[in-house]
């Protein structure tokens, strides 16, 4: 019944409503089967501050703070884009070629200037 039921964009609250619907009259008979299916959809971070919430709070309650949580929580980190690395990776290779031939180029005029044979 809710192995589709995933929070994707929906706010925790939107998803708890929808677990409702799907349950129907046992929602109401069965409030911790319900609350313990909710949380284990909600993102590890979210239900680590659930956690801290007394054990009588009603779920409608934790699902807005849920809701808070989830709004105030730092998108993941972008993964890093492996053409960029490698223009990145390039961009210094080509630095450095730059840095050595004005290195010889500095050694040259140094003999030139000093007489350096």
């Amino acid at each position: 019944l809710f192995t589709g039921q995933e929070l994707g964009d929906r706010k925790p609250s939107q998803l708890l409503s929808r677990m409702e619907q799907l349950l129907g009259q046992s929602a109401e008979e069965a409030p911790s089967f319900l609350k313990e299916l909710f949380l284990q959809r909600l993102p590890i971070g979210v239900r680590m501050v659930l956690a801290s919430a007394k054990s009588d709070t009603p779920l409608s309650e934790l699902a807005l703070l849920a809701d808070k949580v989830k709004e105030v929580s730092a998108p993941p980190p972008p993964v890093n884009n492996v053409a960029e690395s490698d223009s990145l990776y390039t961009e210094v290779a080509l630095q450095r070629e730059e840095v050595a031939c004005l290195t010889q180029l500095v050694k040259s005029a140094n003999r030139v200037v000093c007489g350096d044979d």
